[in-house]
C-alpha cells in the first residue's frame, strides 16, 4: 500500500513540477502520434509521460497474437479476479511479436477499474512489480489498444485516428473491453460529430456489442443514431417496403421505441414476422432470431388474446420454448385485476419496456366478458384531455378491437360537424367487423361516463342496434356532446384530465350462421 500511495503522490506532483519549467518536458518516443494542446475540458494531460521510462513504474508487455479473431479478454474487474491466467496464450493462437511499454500504473489505474485491478493485488502477475505485466492482444486489436493507452495519458486520440471513423470505432470497442469510460464517451462524441449520420453508419453503430450500447457513455452517439432511425422509419409499416435490406440491429432499435406510429401491438408483431420471413428464409434461423432477439422487444402484454394464442400455436415462425416465458409474463400482466397491480409488475421488473405501452393509434380498452343473464361485455375506454384537444375537425380515432362471441367490435370517436356545418360535437360510435363463423345480430348498447372522483359512472345513453353481414344497419351513436361544452375549462366530463367511458354491449338476438 505504501508504494501505491507514493505513486498517487507522484501523480499529483508531476504536473506542478513541469508547469514551472516547460523546457524540461519529454516528448513520447512514438513519432507516429501527433501531439496537440489538450482542451481544458479534457482535463490534465500526461502525454509527456507516455512510454517514458523516467515517469513509469511498471513495464507492460503486449503479446501480439494471431487467433483469427479478437481475443476475449475480460473487461469486468470481478471477471479478471476470477481468471488469473487469461493472459496466457491459447494453444491455437500464434504469437507474432511482443511490444514493451513503460507505463505509470497510477495514471492507468485512475482511468480504468481494469487497470486498477491489473496493477494491484487483484491479479497474480501484479505481485511481482519488477517483472513485466503481460497482456495478450490479437493483431487486429493492436492499433486500437495502443491508441487507448495513449488516450489514458493524453486525454485525446491521435490525429490519424480521429480522421478515420473506423479507427475510432475500434478504439471504442477496446475502451469497452478494458473499461475506460472516459475514452468510450470521447469516441462516442467523435463518431457523432465526425461526419453526417447516415442509415449505413447508424446500422454499423447499432451493430456494436450490447455491452457497448448499454453504456451511458455512448448516449451522445445513440441519440444521433435514433434521430436517423426515427426520421427514416416513422411508421413500423415502412419496414414492409424494404424488408430484406434492414439489418437486425436496426429492427431492434425500431422496436425499442415507444413512439412508433402503429395501430396496435398486433401490427408490430405481424410486421416483424413478415420481416423475419424475408430476412431469414431458413426456418430454424428465423425461429431462433424471433425467439431470442425480438420476443422481449414486442410488447406482448399489449397484444390481443387472439394474437398471443397465434404465437403459441404457430411454431413455424418462432421457437415456442424461447418465447413461452415472454407469453406467460404477458398473460399474467393482462390478467392483473386492476391498473394498480399492473403498475406493481412494472415497478418490480425495473420498468421493463416489455410492459410499457406504445403510443398506439388504436386506443386500448379494458373488457369484461360475461355470459349471464345473456352474453354481454363491459368495455372501458380512457382518453386524455390533451390528446382529444389536438383533434382537428372531422378527425377520427378508434379503439382497439374487442370481441364478444363471434363478433369483433371497435369504438370510433372524434370531432364531428353537424350536417349543416353550424356546430361541432364530440361523439362515440360503435362499429363491428366480421369475425368467426357468425355475423349479424341485434344488440343493446348502453354508455355511461365517469363524472366524479369517487369512481361512479352516470348513464348517458341506451340504444338498440342491428348488424347484418358485418355491416351497420343503423349508426349506433352511443355518446354525443357539443364540442365547446365537452372541452370547456370547467367541463365535468374529465376527471383529473381523463375522459372515462363505459360501454355495456349485450346480445339480444343471435345472427345467422354463415
Amino acid at each position: 500500500m505504501g508504494a501505491i500511495k507514493y505513486l498517487l503522490l507522484l501523480f499529483r506532483w508531476v504536473p506542478n513540477f513541469f508547469s514551472s519549467d516547460p523546457e524540461t518536458k519529454t516528448e513520447p518516443p512514438n513519432p507516429s502520434i501527433s501531439h496537440r494542446p489538450t482542451d481544458a475540458s479534457s482535463g490534465q494531460s500526461f502525454q509527456f509521460a507516455f512510454n517514458n521510462i523516467d515517469f513509469s513504474d511498471r513495464t507492460l508487455r503486449l503479446e501480439i497474437t494471431d487467433s483469427g479473431s479478437p481475443s476475449d479478454a475480460p473487461s469486468d474487474v470481478e471477471e479478471v479476479r476470477q481468471s488469473r491466467w487469461w493472459w496466457r496464450p491459447k494453444q491455437e493462437e500464434k504469437r507474432l511479436r511482443a511490444v514493451t511499454l513503460h507505463v505509470n500504473s497510477a495514471i492507468l489505474a485512475a482511468k480504468s477499474p481494469f487497470f486498477y485491478n491489473l496493477f494491484s493485488n487483484g491479479m497474480r502477475e501484479s505481485l511481482n512489480k519488477h517483472s513485466a505485466t503481460v497482456l495478450r492482444v490479437d493483431a487486429s486489436e493492436e492499433a486500437a489498444v495502443m491508441e487507448l493507452l495513449y488516450f489514458a495519458y493524453a486525454g485525446h486520440l491521435s490525429r490519424e485516428t480521429v480522421e478515420s471513423p473506423s479507427a475510432v470505432l475500434d478504439v471504442l470497442r477496446a475502451a469497452d473491453k478494458f473499461d475506460v469510460a472516459s475514452c468510450i464517451r470521447h469516441c462516442s462524441v467523435l463518431l457523432r460529430d465526425s461526419s453526417p449520420m447516415t442509415e449505413e453508419s447508424a446500422s454499423t453503430y447499432l451493430g456494436l456489442p450490447h455491452s457497448v450500447l448499454a453504456r451511458e457513455e455512448v448516449r451522445p452517439l445513440m441519440d444521433a443514431v435514433m434521430e436517423v432511425v426515427s426520421a427514416r422509419f416513422k411508421d413500423v409499416t415502412d419496414l414492409r417496403s424494404e424488408m430484406a435490406k434492414l439489418p437486425l440491429p436496426l429492427v431492434e432499435a425500431l422496436l425499442w421505441r415507444d413512439n412508433l406510429n402503429v395501430a396496435s401491438e398486433d401490427e408490430v408483431y405481424s410486421t416483424v414476422v413478415e420481416w423475419a420471413r424475408e430476412k431469414y428464409p431458413e426456418r430454424e434461423e428465423r425461429r431462433r432470431i424471433l425467439g431470442s432477439n425480438l420476443a422481449r422487444l414486442v410488447r406482448m402484454p399489449h397484444m390481443s388474446w387472439e394474437k398471443l394464442r397465434e404465437i403459441v400455436k404457430c411454431g413455424d415462425n418462432i421457437d415456442k420454448e424461447l418465447v413461452s416465458e415472454a407469453v406467460i409474463d404477458a398473460l399474467f400482466y393482462k390478467a392483473a385485476p386492476n391498473s394498480h397491480m399492473q403498475q406493481r409488475i412494472l415497478v418490480d421488473t425495473g420498468n421493463d419496456r416489455f410492459y410499457v405501452a406504445r403510443s398506439y393509434r388504436n386506443r386500448p380498452v379494458k373488457v369484461i366478458e360475461l355470459e349471464r343473464p345473456r352474453p354481454h361485455c363491459i368495455v372501458y375506454l380512457e382518453l386524455k384531455r390533451e390528446e382529444l384537444a389536438r383533434l382537428k375537425r372531422t378527425e377520427k380515432m378508434r379503439s382497439e378491437i374487442f370481441r364478444l362471441r363471434a363478433h369483433a367490435f371497435y369504438l370510433v370517436f372524434g370531432h364531428y360537424m353537424s350536417t349543416d356545418q353550424s356546430t361541432s360535437f364530440f361523439a362515440v360510435f360503435l362499429s363491428v367487423t366480421k369475425w368467426g363463423g357468425t355475423v349479424g345480430g341485434k344488440w343493446e348498447v348502453e354508455s355511461a361516463v365517469r363524472m366524479t372522483l369517487d369512481g361512479e359512472f352516470m348513464s348517458n345513453r341506451a340504444v338498440q342496434c342491428e348488424f347484418k353481414n358485418g355491416e351497420k344497419c343503423a349508426e349506433p351513436d352511443i355518446f354525443r356532446v357539443h364540442w365547446v361544452d365537452f372541452m370547456a375549462n370547467n367541463s365535468s366530463y374529465f376527471v383529473d384530465g381523463v375522459f372515462h367511458l363505459r360501454v355495456e354491449l349485450g346480445l339480444l338476438r343471435q345472427g345467422q350462421q354463415q
